[in-house]
């Protein structure tokens, strides 16, 4: 009869920064044998984990920022988190439309490599007065 031993051991993979899913990481040797037999190998398998602000392309990592017509129409400075919780700066300066992408260079996944890509949303104003109307027909002809 054969007598097997239950360990449990705790074992670290390592995987690069922005690895894509399905990236493997083989421990050699790691797993579970027979008396007299040759160990395994333990090959673990990389999933992407979803986030609930930025989506991965490849190299692109992309979002969604709403902004409002003023900023769409003016520019805007805005700052949001990079997944590492660094800042990253938001800046236009000219108009955009709805569902325009900005590019963001060097700050896809991995950093530094690939781009960020945001596309604005732009929220409109629910209701407009008349004189506020007749203000922005002015100003737009």
């Amino acid at each position: 009869s054969k007598t097997f031993k239950k360990d449990r051991i705790v074992v670290e993979a390592k995987f690069e920064p922005g690895c894509n899913t399905g990236t493997k990481v083989v421990l050699k040797e790691m797993s579970d044998f027979a008396k007299n037999k040759k160990k395994g190998d333990i090959i673990v398998i990389a999933k992407q984990k979803p986030h609930p602000f930025f989506k991965r392309s490849g190299k692109i990592l992309k979002c969604a920022m709403e902004i409002s017509l003023s900023e769409s129409l003016c520019g805007f400075e805005k700052e949001i988190n990079h997944l590492d919780k660094r800042p990253v700066d938001i800046i236009s300066e000219g108009v955009l439309m709805h569902k325009q992408i900005i590019k963001i260079p060097d700050e896809g996944i991995p950093q530094g490599s690939g781009h960020l890509e945001i596309e604005v949303n732009i929220k409109n104003p629910g209701k407009l007065s008349d004189s506020v109307r007749s203000k922005i027909m002015e100003i737009l002809k």
